[in-house]
């Protein structure tokens, strides 16, 4: 080997060394999950169109960008107040539950968030229309 190739080697070697030691960034994304009900019995596309009336204005769709409320890009089946760029933002109430967004998670909280979830920051004062719950949860389960 020649002096050359080895000093390249070994710097090589080394970089990659340094770079491994670098702390990972904290991740705006959510992991994607496997959808635990495949039977959701809601219409996406009318879930789409209640959601961009009744949450688009404090929830955004791309991970990274947070509005008054946290993304919701993967989070059907993703655990309650988990978003890496959003903890210092969420109540310590919704932190504690270790909830599961599922359908029936979902369900109860879109009904009626304060009932729910007693202390927490979401303002809103629910979705009364089973049917249109229906849509927008099986809406957010096409988010992955």
């Amino acid at each position: 080997m020649t002096s050359f190739t080895a000093m390249a080697s070994i710097a090589l070697v080394s970089m990659l060394g340094l770079s491994a030691c670098q702390p990972s960034a904290p991740t705006a994304e959510r992991p994607p999950v496997e959808l635990v009900s495949d039977n959701l019995t809601g219409d996406a596309a009318a879930g789409k169109a209640v959601f961009e009336d009744e949450c688009g204005k404090c929830h955004q769709l791309t991970a990274g960008h947070n509005s008054k409320g946290p993304q919701l890009h993967r989070i059907y089946g993703a655990t309650a107040g988990a978003l890496a760029d959003y903890q210092d933002r969420y109540s310590a109430a919704i932190k504690a539950t270790r909830w599961q967004w599922d359908e029936e998670t979902l369900n109860s909280y879109l009904e009626n968030p304060d009932r729910s979830l007693p202390n927490g920051k979401m303002l809103y004062d629910g979705l009364p229309d089973q049917d249109q719950r229906n849509d927008v949860i099986a809406y957010l389960a096409t988010l992955h």
